[in-house]
């Protein structure tokens, strides 16, 4: 009887493939989305340096920042009276682009956070002020936390004369004053 070649793989064969290809992606994985993750963080600091430029711009036109009042909005669409100076839209798109994480960008004037003449900032993945990771503040402040405001330094403690004068060390002692 003649014998058949089998060109085929053996279930044994298939498996090892099987746990190696799974090897790998366990090791890719967790990279990949730490990779998203970063990806997303940057695009903000984009985002806000963007923002940045058209609020700067806005002020060479108009001589000022939007106010608090005016928001964002006031770049993409001349308010109501219209703003002497105005030359926008200062965006591309006729709308004021949302974060990483579908969130509106916070725009403060006068800054609070460490802005110099206002502060732009997102909320991170939680859209609530503070956080670590992705859920940390960024903004137009440099780093991707705000600036703590400095200490408050304690008044000072006035000293209490001593009744009694004292030697420096190594002199002879004092004799006491009589009053």
């Amino acid at each position: 009887m003649r014998q058949i070649k089998s060109w085929g793989f053996t279930l044994v064969e298939l498996m090892i493939v099987v746990a190696i290809i799974a090897m790998l992606a366990a090791l890719a994985v967790p990279r990949l989305i730490g990779a998203f993750g970063a990806s997303k963080l940057k695009t903000v600091q984009v985002q806000v340096e963007t923002l940045s430029v058209a609020l700067d711009t806005f002020h060479l036109d108009a001589g000022r920042y939007p106010t608090q009042q005016e928001g964002l909005q006031v770049l993409v669409i001349n308010s109501t009276p219209p703003i002497a100076g105005w030359k926008g839209p200062y965006l591309k798109k006729i709308e004021i682009p949302k974060d990483a994480w579908g969130n509106d960008f916070a725009y403060q004037i006068p800054p609070k956070f460490g802005g110099v003449d206002y502060d732009l900032y997102s909320l991170g993945a939680d859209g609530k002020p503070g956080g670590d990771g992705d859920s940390a503040d960024i903004g137009n402040w440099g780093s991707r936390k705000p600036p703590a405001p400095p200490p408050v330094a304690a008044p000072p403690v006035p000293s209490i004369p001593s009744a009694q004068p004292q030697a420096p060390p190594g002199a002879p002692p004092v004799a006491p004053q009589q009053q």
